[in-house]
């Protein structure tokens, strides 16, 4: 799959990035969200807008490590429709490799929390079930 990255910012959250935080709430009780939107660059780096900035990445942080991964593999396995990319705990999944859990070479290894992008504003699955949205 394309890798999609944010051109501009958008205005607020998307569709997607609003039911992508209720299904984790959902999935992870004792989960907490750190954010969806916030118009930034990508950190470390001068030039590409952040998939926060355009309002298609989440920050969820589990109640420690071991869910934190259950999470994030949850999420690979049924949310594949519409995720591009999940950094967690130094690796990542999907994004330009599309070869599962990889090392993540990025200046954020993402320890504490997951990071969740989509390729898509609205959302045409729920990432934690691939139930279809209607």
């Amino acid at each position: 799959m394309t890798y999609v990255p944010c051109n501009r910012p958008a205005t607020g959250p998307t569709p997607w990035c609003q039911l992508a935080l209720a299904d984790l709430a959902a999935l992870d009780p004792a989960g907490r969200s750190l954010g969806c939107y916030n118009p930034r660059r990508v950190r470390g780096r001068s030039g590409p807008w952040s998939l926060h900035a355009c309002g298609r990445a989440v920050d969820w942080r589990s109640a420690d490590r071991r869910r934190g991964w259950e999470v994030a593999r949850w999420v690979a396995w049924f949310g594949h429709t519409d995720i591009q990319l999940i950094i967690f705990d130094g690796q990542q999944w999907g994004g330009r490799f599309n070869r599962g859990w990889v090392p993540f070479q990025g200046p954020d290894p993402h320890y504490d929390h997951i990071h969740i992008e989509s390729r898509v504003a609205v959302p045409t699955v729920h990432i934690t079930t691939g139930a279809p949205v209607n």
